[in-house]
């Protein structure tokens, strides 16, 4: 095997070990958050400044709950679509853990499950490809 070959493997590894966190990480929230409440969507925008040197170009909803009588806000990432279809002042369903309310995920913004499996399948096929 020369250099490129274990680059790739490496590269394939890390994918797989990447889209496998990310699996891990959406099953164990939704086995923990079992509590729902209502929501609003408090700002929905774009182009949101991503760090020193220029914008970004992500979308993101920043939405508010009352849980456990404290109020909770939260910001996340959005995707293009997602973004055409919510305005603010949105009801969301957000479901969130009981034992540590700020653990809480917006039912209205679906996981991309086929985009966690392109990880992992492009991830195998650079395995098997430089083996």
């Amino acid at each position: 095997m020369d250099s490129i070959d274990v680059f790739a493997v490496l590269l394939g590894a890390a994918l797989i070990v990447y889209g496998c966190i990310r699996l891990l990480k959406r099953f164990s929230m939704k086995r923990r958050c079992t509590e729902r409440v209502s929501g609003i969507a408090v700002d929905v925008d774009s182009g949101r400044k991503t760090d020193d040197t220029g914008e970004g170009l992500n979308h993101y909803l920043k939405f508010a709950y009352l849980a456990e009588g404290a109020e909770y806000t939260k910001e996340v990432w959005i995707t293009k679509r997602q973004y055409k279809t919510m305005h603010r002042s949105q009801e969301l369903t957000i479901c969130y853990n009981p034992l540590k309310p700020k653990q809480c995920y917006v039912l209205e913004i679906k996981f991309r499950l086929l985009f966690t499996l392109m990880f992992i399948a492009v991830g195998i096929i650079l395995i098997l490809a430089f083996l």
